[in-house]
């Protein structure tokens, strides 16, 4: 057989078999926020979407229509020429939020000869003659033109045809050889959306077949739609220290209206209190180094009829909705405290009853224990935005009516002493995301893009 094959056409074989292209995901019409990666494989079309820079998706609706002039011909749109996204017949929603995603399209009743094919004819065994052709089809006609040129003979080909509705398509070829003209019939099949086959007609040579095979292009346009999101995460750890505020507290007996005590406005930022020489040593939870025992004061400010001093630790976490959270917290207290988080109670320690109007004595406030160091998940409860821990705490009565010594500032001290860490997934933006290419004919920004804009290499 003899063989004739025009410089860089294995290159082009490598390629036919995949023809793809690739569209950026644009969000917020100039936001990038990924890429949308199509590949031809036979009469399927696949459709890749990939997010980049914490954004993902939520929704994603894909169309694949057929270029029709300067328009995408098939896509669902409103009278005035938006596209409708709800109702693209391909995509899915997804939660949690995904980063990539592959739709499947079936486009074997969209293929179109459009686009650049290896032609190669063959006749008597022994000849085979391959070109690359530039074909176009217009209103079920196709034309276009292609070369073969190894030298010194020059062919220059001129195409005419026509599509029948069931797939068949005919050539009329008009060649120049040496300055003689030429006419080849070619009839045959669209085998799928990327190779043709058929017969040739009018070379002189008997059984002379022809096939093709797409290199790029296809007529195909894309409008793939996203509905994306930027994800944001973080962990906050927090601690006792001069960030927890002094809300309010009083001596312990008082009912209200109490006597205010001798203290600076409320709220006023806690402070280190005196450290007992068995605090540290006899916990059960080593705290970090950024855990201060705290007070409303160095000393106890009542250490016979005891106080009740409540705190507040206020922190925010950012965004529009949560995708995760976790929270936990360690702490204790010398002598009890019940603890809450956005008005939720978490748990308590030590205390029991209406101890808030007592006296503080043992029946209310349990003078053991105070070194068992408790631990509480927070996630329940932790909330978008502002969120505020709060503390009511205790320190005993210490007095005869315990049958107690009467209690001074070493030998009954107050201090509350905690570590939390809050960590989150959040959404922090929302957007509608489109795989970039040519505008829709509506007012919005939609767009499209076509098969062979970007064709592989």
């Amino acid at each position: 057989m003899k063989r004739i094959l025009i410089a860089g056409l294995v290159v082009a074989l490598l390629v036919c078999a995949a023809p793809a292209v690739a569209a950026e995901l644009l969000a917020g019409q100039h936001i990038y926020v990924g890429d949308v990666n199509a590949v031809l494989d036979g009469n399927v079309l696949h459709v890749t979407y990939d997010t980049v820079d914490n954004w993902a998706m939520t929704e994603s609706h894909l169309a694949v229509g057929k270029v029709v002039g300067d328009t995408c011909d098939g896509i669902p749109v409103t009278k005035k020429g938006n596209p409708i996204p709800g109702q693209f017949p391909y995509g899915s929603p997804y939660n949690p939020p995904a980063t990539s995603d592959t739709i499947d399209v079936d486009v074997s009743s969209l293929c179109s000869v459009t686009g650049t094919w290896t032609f190669t004819y063959q006749y008597g065994g022994d000849y085979e003659h391959t070109m690359i052709l530039d074909l176009v089809e217009p209103n079920g006609h196709v034309g276009g033109h292609g070369y073969y040129n190894p030298d010194p003979a020059i062919y220059l080909w001129v195409l005419n045809g026509t599509l029948s509705g069931d797939g068949y398509i005919k050539f009329l070829i008009e060649y120049t050889k040496a300055n003689k003209g030429y006419t080849v019939t070619a009839r045959g099949k669209i085998n799928d959306c990327e190779s043709m086959s058929g017969v040739a007609l009018g070379t002189g040579q008997p059984g002379a077949t022809w096939s093709a095979t797409r290199i790029s292009g296809g007529g195909l346009c894309i409008a793939a739609h996203a509905a994306v999101v930027h994800i944001a995460g973080g962990c906050q750890d927090l601690f006792s220290d001069s960030s927890t505020m002094v809300v309010d507290s009083y001596a312990g007996g008082q009912v209200p209206p109490r006597a205010i005590k001798n203290q600076p406005t409320y709220p006023f930022a806690a402070v280190a209190a005196w450290v007992h020489p068995s605090w540290n040593p006899s916990l059960n939870h080593p705290f970090s180094s950024s855990a201060d025992w705290i007070w409303e004061s160095y000393r106890v400010q009542y250490p016979v009829e005891g106080d009740v001093v409540d705190f507040e630790k206020d922190f925010t976490i950012p965004g529009l909705y949560f995708l995760d959270k976790s929270g936990s917290i360690y702490l204790t207290c010398d002598n009890g405290y019940q603890l809450f988080l956005n008005g939720n109670s978490i748990g308590s320690a030590q205390v029991s009853g209406d101890w808030r109007n007592s006296a503080l004595t043992q029946a209310f406030v349990d003078t053991t224990n105070w070194q068992s160091v408790e631990n509480f998940d927070l996630a329940s409860s932790i909330q978008m935005g502002d969120n505020t821990l709060r503390f009511e705490t205790a320190n005993e009565y210490m007095g005869p009516a315990d049958g107690q010594a009467v209690g001074t500032v070493d030998s009954n001290p107050g201090g509350l002493i905690y570590e939390a860490e809050i960590c989150y997934d959040v959404v922090d933006q929302e957007e509608t995301g489109w795989g970039a290419g040519t505008g829709f004919p509506g007012a919005n920004w939609a767009t499209w893009f076509a098969f062979d804009d970007n064709p592989a290499d």
